[in-house]
């Protein structure tokens, strides 16, 4: 019997000694049918007599749960921040990524950490922090803001939020942040991170909106989690407020571009402090002439409120791009902030009082003709209408490979025109454009085209009337599409002006207003690029600088020419149509295509002068002089 009792002893004593381990070590469970690895940290000084505190932490995409808790521990000063506290990682398992959704139901194993730190030591179940870092503070924010009763507190560096419509729950990947309010959340993120700067920066607006117990830091940097000592992570879980009257400015509206110099703009502040708030002094407008305005008002700590400000009076600004800022300059009666965090944002606004007249053309030359364009950007990092002086054009792209930003726009809006006194309008334009298709053996048989809009407004983009929208075939003038691409690169081709398509709209319908400005609108289908060049606005219908073609590819021949003017194509492509238009703009002539590469054109009938010729071809539009004697 006595053998017994000792065997019993010993095994006893085994299951002690494993569930008491310290330091770093790998644990396992049994998660959803296979083996999942924990990687754990506890302190040395752990005694079962003590409740300890309990930090979930997810890892990044791609990454593993022991490389990240050792990151944690020994590079991030993990004990100094966080004392008498056990980690515990779990790894995010086989799928791509070791995304904690993916697969469904996989965020669960933050529960099986939870319950494996419970059984093992003595945890204070009221002192639970979820952390996670990139896609795993992403998983961590969802979790948190779902099981608010679990967890103390949500710590979240650099959250991979995927773009910004998911930043504003407008994707399958959604958060709950009515619950904001529920928890203390601490956010971090390097003020060199594109992908996810604005993302971040929208979803802590969210959080904010309602009402959420918020800390948000940018730290110099880049895509990392800063030193747990550079921030009071604890303090701020014990007492997310700050200690005395305090606030911050979320979130800053202004119109992509203001026409009378008179500027509008919305804000979201919240109280951040520890006292309520009855008044803040806001100071606002463009460089040095600011404006001030006092709201009044009774906010509680962490209640927020979207006010509009007074319209800034920027008359006396020439046409250009400038920053509109609103700072704090007060509060409760114009006792000073206690913190400067956030106490001031600014954002770029487009002011142009002044109507250009026709004709206007626009070649993007230089980056100085940008000053009489705006700029409408979704926030997403790939990739607003930007110029490049290598190519003199405004460029963008879409791709599957970064996040899910279909539907959103990036647009640039044309200079103010005057359309009075005049007849027949034109819009004409130039696109270098192709889309994606890939392969059955690649990805299914998909393709991927983005869209072009145009639009028009004549009340300074308060309103817009849609002209044209095309995409794919419609809209390239490749002979394919950009097959198979693997990489970004593989999508940001360099522009190719022989492959140019270009388009005119009758616009004459606008003919009489003064205040016209066109929008391009560039339309993600998560495929495909742009490059727009050569706008021009005039009385003629055909624009004043088409496709470049070499005399190798088109010939005509004799030039000058008395009756029968020969064309040929040297691609060996079909003739499909060929117009003809005198200096004025006007049609003279209109053929059908011969269907072959050579065609003869009788030209007898005009008078002597100077023609442009206009020929289709498939996707593409040539053009060339002669001359009729």
């Amino acid at each position: 019997m006595k053998k017994y009792l000792i065997l019993i002893a010993v095994a006893c004593l085994g299951k002690g000694a494993l569930a008491q381990q310290t330091g770093s070590f790998n644990s396992s469970v049994t998660f959803n049918g296979s083996v999942r690895t924990l990687a754990n940290f506890v302190p040395t000084t752990y005694t079962a007599a003590q409740p300890h505190k309990l930090v979930i932490a997810l890892h990044g995409m791609g990454d593993a749960a022991a490389n990240y808790r050792n990151a944690l521990v020994n590079a991030l000063s993990f004990s100094a921040a966080f004392p008498n506290t056990i980690l515990i990682c779990p790894d995010g398992g086989n799928d791509q990524g070791r995304d904690f959704y993916q697969p469904a139901g996989d965020e669960l194993i933050i529960e099986e950490a939870i319950n494996y730190a419970r059984t093992n030591y003595n945890i204070d179940t009221n002192e639970i922090i979820l952390q996670g870092f990139s896609l795993g503070g992403r998983s961590a924010l969802k979790y948190g803001l779902e099981n608010t009763g679990k967890f103390k507190a949500l710590l979240l560096n650099t959250p991979a939020i995927q773009g910004v419509k998911e930043a504003a729950n407008e994707a399958i990947f959604d958060f709950d942040f009515a619950a904001a309010n529920e928890l203390p959340i601490y956010v971090t993120i390097g003020n060199n991170d594109p992908l996810y700067n604005e993302p971040v920066n929208r979803m802590v607006a969210q959080l904010v909106g309602n009402n959420g117990k918020v800390a948000y830091k940018i730290f110099t940097g880049a895509h990392t989690v800063p030193d747990f000592q550079n921030y009071p992570y604890t303090s701020f879980f014990n007492q997310p407020t700050s200690n005395g009257a305090d606030a911050g400015i979320y979130s800053l509206n202004v119109p992509e571009r203001s026409c009378d110099g008179n500027i509008g703009s919305g804000i979201l502040f919240q109280n951040t402090g520890n006292v309520n708030l009855d008044s803040v002094r806001f100071v606002f407008g463009v460089g040095n002439n600011l404006d001030t305005v006092k709201w009044q008002g009774s906010l509680a700590p962490h209640e927020s409120e979207l006010i509009n400000l007074p319209y800034f009076d920027a008359g006396n600004l020439a046409t250009d791009h400038y920053d509109f800022k609103v700072s704090i300059a007060g509060i409760n009666q114009f006792a000073t902030d206690t913190f400067t965090d956030f106490n001031t944002l600014q954002k770029p606004v487009h002011i142009m009082q002044e109507v250009l007249s026709l004709p206007f053309e626009e070649h993007f030359s230089n980056e100085t003709s940008l000053t009489k364009w705006a700029f409408n950007k979704s926030g997403d990092y790939f990739l607003p209408f930007e110029y490049y002086e290598e190519d003199a054009a405004l460029f963008s792209l879409n791709s599957i490979f970064i996040f899910d930003n279909s539907g959103t726009r990036e647009e640039v809006i044309s200079p103010r025109l005057d359309l009075r006194n005049q007849g027949n309008v034109y819009l004409h334009f130039n696109v270098d454009y192709n889309y994606v298709k890939y392969t059955p053996d690649v990805l299914a048989d998909t393709v991927f085209a983005d869209t072009l809009e145009v639009l028009v407004s004549t009340d300074c983009g308060a309103t817009y009337t849609s002209l044209f929208k095309k995409a794919g075939t419609d809209l390239s003038g490749h002979d394919e599409p950009l097959l198979n691409p693997l990489s970004l690169e593989a999508i940001a081709v360099a522009k190719d002006e022989s492959k140019y398509r270009p388009f005119t709209i009758d616009v004459s319908q606008l003919a009489g207003q003064e205040n016209v400005a066109f929008k391009f609108s560039y339309i993600s289908a998560l495929g495909g690029y742009i490059y727009l060049d050569d706008v021009s606005v005039s009385n003629s219908p055909v624009a004043t600088k088409e496709v470049v073609v070499k005399q190798s590819v088109l010939n005509l021949f004799p030039n000058p020419v008395e009756g029968q003017l020969q064309v040929a194509l040297n691609n060996g492509k079909s003739i499909e149509s060929v117009i003809a238009y005198n200096m004025n703009g006007q049609e003279v002539l209109n053929s059908k295509g011969s269907g072959s590469s050579v065609q003869q054109i009788d030209v007898r009938h005009l008078a002597a002068g100077i023609y442009w010729l206009q020929l289709k071809s498939g996707n593409d539009w040539f053009k060339a002089k002669f001359i009729k004697q």
